[in-house]
């Protein structure tokens, strides 16, 4: 029987973290949404282009070109940029919400209090963001999809070994990580 390697581990743990990684959450987020929400998928890309545009330029020029910033956003500073503009945009995509979708206004109000909370925490201390969106995920699933989706938190294990392996967070900031969505979305 072959014997598992440290390179075996780390491999599997930057997998898992590649898979259940924020950017791949807010995709599969934005399906449950057009589902959930009973809205065009259109309607939702106009609401939720003042939220994702800054972001996903700001990612990809400093992370992709410029290289300033890791994947990850390890560094709790590095952070800073990231949820400012996330916060501005959704205060753009509220009353935008009003207007073009209004069944999204309230959940968009939830994820601007739950950013604005992560931002506060950021001042002093790191979230996983890995498992904020995990579990934000899992809990939409749960509430409106299927109850019985909830089940998906028997991966949340596995992320948290791997974001530990991979010494990108501590326990309690992966505890942090898993109970702030549930809080908000609740």
């Amino acid at each position: 029987m072959a014997r598992t390697t440290v390179k075996d581990k780390r491999e599997l743990a930057r997998t898992v973290s590649l898979i259940l990684n924020p950017a791949v959450m807010i995709a599969l987020q934005m399906m449950i949404i057009i589902r959930a929400f009973a809205v065009t998928p259109e309607q939702l890309f106009k609401v939720s282009l003042p939220f994702l545009l800054p972001v996903s330029c700001y990612i990809i020029i400093m992370v992709f070109v410029l290289k300033k910033v890791d994947y990850d956003f390890t560094s709790r500073m590095s952070r800073w940029p990231v949820l400012i503009l996330a916060i501005g945009g959704l205060l753009i995509s509220v009353p935008a919400s009003l207007q073009m979708a209004p069944e999204l206004t309230g959940f968009l109000m939830r994820m601007l209090v739950l950013f604005v909370l992560i931002a506060t925490v950021t001042f002093y201390w790191k979230v996983s963001l890995h498992m904020v969106f995990f579990s934000m995920t899992v809990m939409m699933l749960a509430v409106y999809i299927q109850q019985s989706l909830i089940v998906m938190y028997v991966f949340l294990p596995l992320l948290y070994w791997a974001r530990i392996y991979l010494h990108k967070h501590t326990p309690s900031q992966l505890l942090l990580g898993t109970i702030l969505p549930v809080l908000v979305i609740i």
